[in-house]
């Protein structure tokens, strides 16, 4: 397995993140009997979060994943809202 990840503060609470790993490995068994579905991974991510507000932020990720053997590539995209209780 490997794993890469790099973090970039552009000022306090506005930040970017790149990710990215691989692994390969895994056994399955069904009862009882070994199956051969040995699988290689790669997963890549970028993440954003920006401040609104000193106690408000919004965060935006973007990410891969693909699958040699068994199981399905992916694409994910979220948004997100961070609200921090007792900032002042």
């Amino acid at each position: 397995m490997a794993k890469f990840h790099a973090i970039r503060t552009i000022r306090p609470g506005f930040w970017w993140a790149l990710a990215a790993g691989y692994g390969h490995g895994g056994r399955t068994t069904v009862d009882g009997v070994a199956r051969n579905t040995t699988q290689s991974n790669w997963r890549l991510a970028f993440v954003m979060a920006y401040p609104i507000r000193l106690n408000q932020g919004i965060s935006l990720s973007i990410g891969s994943g693909g699958n040699f053997g068994a199981g399905t590539d992916f694409d994910t995209i979220s948004v997100g809202y961070q609200y921090l209780w007792g900032a002042h």
